[in-house]
């Protein structure tokens, strides 16, 4: 979740938001978003100081220069599922698109929201960005020309927290500060589900790679995985973090879940719903985001402290140092 404009450190949440200076922070600037290109030999992070940066995954280097032009924090970064486009969303209400091998922007950035964009997804194909706002939005762009598909998608009455396509590109969901998961045809925009159940705010949504759940983290410290066919539980509540889950994501193998909040990093058995086991727990900074490669053997850690660490997905043990220590300084 977003931590956007006046650089706001929202451990929590935007209503218990605290404003900060960033020449008072003795840290690195904070990493947000971090991605695997689909050949995951490259990452791409975004963060508080405005900028995004392509690494090498294998060596840790960075490959370009920082891509800038948004003028507050980068939210929400992904590849296209063919690698040559990055795109971003940030606390400034725009997305970006990138060349992915030379950090050039492509065009004027997607302009329509009237809050800061909080998450960003591809559609399967390449064809649609969909980006989810505190402006109460979800918007679909052509990926090509930049331009609305259709008018926002109608439903919450509350923040967009998250935004995510179904691996067949047929629906789209996002999870709302009004407690609730929303459903939406991809092609039509007709609304199809309301998953209820969450006592707080949805913070982070995600699809499971074959499609046939859902699961979602919430400020009610709860992990819930869903059956999208009928908006049904599929086990037991995912409990064990003692404040907001902040963000959750699937295995590209479907075989585990990794969730964030304040407290350690938890991975958990999606069939079950029971706690695994693994050294990414023993990780003391506060991570903000992560993400798997695409082959499922390792995952990257993006922290407070301005830190990208690379763990082994297995045994969550790092992989190296980390690739950078990104200090604070002039906003690009």
């Amino acid at each position: 979740m977003l931590l956007p404009s006046e650089l706001q450190i929202v451990l929590g949440g935007r209503d218990k938001a605290r404003p900060v200076n960033v020449s008072q922070l003795n840290v690195g600037s904070l990493v947000y978003c971090v991605a695997y290109s689909p050949d995951g030999r490259r990452i791409v992070t975004g963060s508080m100081d405005h900028a995004i940066r392509i690494w090498d995954s294998q060596i840790g280097i960075p490959l370009t220069e920082p891509l800038k032009g948004h003028t507050d924090a980068v939210s929400s970064v992904a590849y296209s599922p063919d690698g040559t486009h990055i795109i971003s969303g940030s606390g400034d209400g725009t997305v970006r698109i990138w060349d992915s091998q030379t950090g050039i922007p492509l065009r004027e950035s997607l302009k329509g929201h009237m809050g800061p964009v909080i998450s960003i997804a591809y559609s399967p194909d390449g064809a649609c960005i969909i980006s989810g706002s505190w402006d109460m939005t979800v918007r679909i762009w052509d990926s090509q020309t930049g331009q609305p598909v259709r008018e926002p998608l109608q439903g919450p009455a509350a923040e967009i927290t998250s935004v995510a396509y179904s691996p067949d590109g047929e629906y789209i969901i996002c999870g709302s500060e009004d407690t609730r998961i929303w459903m939406w045809d991809s092609q039509t925009g007709r609304q199809i589900r309301i998953f209820r159940g969450h006592t707080s705010s949805v913070l982070s949504v995600a699809y499971s790679p074959d499609g046939k759940k859902i699961i979602s983290g919430s400020k009610d410290k709860t992990i819930r995985i869903w059956d999208p066919a009928t908006g049904s539980l599929t086990c037991d509540l995912l409990q064990g973090h003692t404040n907001w889950v902040k963000f959750v994501v699937y295995s590209p193998n479907g075989e585990s879940i990794v969730s964030g909040s304040t407290d350690p990093l938890r991975v958990w058995d999606p069939q079950t719903g029971n706690p695994i086991e693994s050294s990414l727990s023993q990780h003391l900074e506060l991570v903000l985001c992560v993400a798997y490669s695409p082959d499922g053997t390792s995952i990257i850690l993006g922290t407070y402290n301005g830190e990208v660490h690379i763990c082994d997905a297995q045994t969550g043990m790092p992989k190296g140092r980390p690739l950078c220590y990104v200090s604070v300084g002039t906003p690009a």
